[in-house]
């Protein structure tokens, strides 16, 4: 049984586990999402392309001496590439909805407080509280599942998924 770390549910409740904050859930689709990872992988290999060639350091001069020497490179690669690779990170840290993905509920064991659910054929379990995963059950048809893109998938962000495959990332929420 593949386990998924479920962050959060409605983004109303506390954190299903301790080990992380919730990362914000993004209200662009996974697919979006992955097209604007895409075009900011080219604006940034575009802008490194457009960069004059770094010259090399030379063995008899100091990291210091190197850095001053091309104090301007460095300058403009923070204000060509930088932001585009913080943005790029920031895309990569949040949660995006996944309408191709439905979770499907399996059970509950209160005495264990562990939710089963499918999510593309695999089994997933995680940890809630009865009230919660009450609540959850009762909307059921309104949840939905939201996911990272992982570095695979920012590298090649415009390839697509099937539905038969799973969530490509062990870092989920119920949404």
């Amino acid at each position: 049984m593949k386990s998924f770390q479920f962050i959060g549910y409605c983004l109303l409740a506390t954190s299903l586990t301790a080990q992380a904050p919730s990362p914000t859930v993004s209200n662009l689709p996974i697919q979006q999402a992955r097209e604007k990872v895409q075009q900011l992988e080219k604006e940034i290999t575009e802008a490194l392309a457009s960069m004059p060639v770094l010259p090399a350091k030379d063995q008899f001069e100091s990291t210091a001496d190197y850095r001053k020497r091309n104090q301007a490179w460095f300058d403009l690669e923070a204000q060509r590439v930088t932001p585009l690779r913080v943005a790029l990170e920031q895309f990569k840290q949040q949660l995006y909805l996944d309408s191709s993905v439905k979770p499907e509920f399996v059970g509950y064991d209160a005495d264990s407080e562990l939710e089963t659910i499918r999510i593309a054929g695999e089994s997933c379990s995680f940890k809630i509280p009865a009230a919660a995963a009450r609540a959850m059950h009762d909307s059921w048809g309104g949840v939905s599942l939201a996911h990272s893109l992982t570095d695979d998938e920012v590298q090649t962000a415009g390839r697509q998924r099937t539905s038969a495959q799973t969530p490509p990332t062990d870092q989920a929420a119920l949404v």
